[in-house]
């Protein structure tokens, strides 16, 4: 995937995430809060919000928004319906292992309607 084209499966302007945060539908996880709206675009397209306050080293923020950038790149993209999903930490990320925190976002994002 060239770089261009990954910039179609994210938000990135103020203005997205403004918009999937005030009209769009919740669900909570263990380690996560997601929010979906349905789109105009042909596939899925994510935004990630990790709090300074729950999650207190940047280290783990940064790899932790890698590992779900590249999953939901590699993985989840082509699974979900055409929604802009916002993706909120959870005060409990702090303890989560890896792969739970993924897990949990996976059936959050697939479960999404």
């Amino acid at each position: 995937m060239s770089a261009a084209s990954a910039k179609n499966y994210f938000l990135s302007r103020p203005a997205q995430f403004s918009d999937v945060a005030r009209r769009g539908g919740r669900k909570l996880g263990k380690f996560w809060r997601v929010t979906g709206l349905p789109n105009n675009v042909a596939n899925a397209r994510l935004g990630l919000v990790l709090s300074k306050r729950h999650v207190h080293k940047a280290s783990l923020r940064n790899r932790l928004r890698r590992l779900l950038r590249e999953s939901f790149r590699q993985h989840w993209q082509s699974a979900l319906p055409s929604f802009d999903f916002l993706v909120f930490s959870a005060p409990s990320l702090a303890k989560a292992e890896e792969f739970e925190a993924r897990e949990d976002c996976r059936c959050l994002l697939k479960n999404f309607k």
